[in-house]
């Protein structure tokens, strides 16, 4: 059990550890490195093949009774390309709270996230996107499995697709198979599906891991 309890502890998203993170998802590869800091806390730094970079901060207080408290805030930027090789450079921030409670083999997530969108005044993609997910994880003495749904709604500002059937609501259901730390790394593959307005489902996938030290 102790075992299991650390990993779990150490070794999920928003936990403050030292190391890089890495996946790959339709065609680009994503790289991570996030560094521990002071009372709990974290920088972040990534970048992707795709032209998108961001930084970010993260702060968790985990309370005797297994319930973590987070927080984290992204700053990112990436190429937003519209009408044929005419692009604008898009920018987010984006907010992130969440309560985890932590079992003897399993955890329970609940969270909310806010994203507000800029895209440098061209007004193709300003406006704002609200989440709310909830997740569950069981993990093993070797493997874990986990599932998170999240309900956004987006909605844009610009006058171009500004009207009110512009927004809209969509569903994603993620499921991830991972392996607990192999040495220092820790494995997984995820596959996702995706709905947004319409009554079409998109599936995709990824694989990546962590390297923590």
């Amino acid at each position: 059990m102790k075992k299991t309890l650390f990993f779990i502890l150490s070794s999920l998203p928003g936990v403050a550890l030292a190391g890089f993170n890495f996946s790959y998802a339709d065609e680009i590869v994503e790289l991570g490195y996030s560094v521990d800091i002071k009372d709990n806390s974290y920088l972040y730094v990534g970048a992707d093949t795709s032209n998108w970079f961001a930084v970010g901060y993260g702060h968790s207080y985990l309370f005797e009774t297994l319930t973590r408290v987070s927080g984290y805030y992204e700053y990112s930027q990436w190429d937003n390309v519209l009408l044929g090789d005419f692009g604008v450079r898009t920018k987010s921030n984006l907010l992130d709270l969440s309560v985890t409670q932590f079992f003897k083999n399993s955890s329970v997530k609940l969270g909310a996230k806010y994203e507000l969108i800029d895209d440098s005044g061209w007004e193709f993609e300003a406006g704002d996107k609200q989440s709310v997910y909830t997740g569950y994880s069981y993990y093993f003495e070797n493997w874990y499995v986990s599932s998170t749904y999240t309900h956004s709604l987006r909605h844009y500002d610009d006058e171009l697709w500004g009207d009110s059937d512009s927004d809209f609501r969509s569903n994603e259901l993620e499921l991830t198979l991972g392996l607990n730390r192999i040495w220092k790394v820790s494995p997984y593959i995820k596959t996702t599906a995706f709905r947004a307005h319409s009554s079409d489902i998109y599936y995709s996938w990824s694989v990546g891991g962590s390297l923590t030290w």
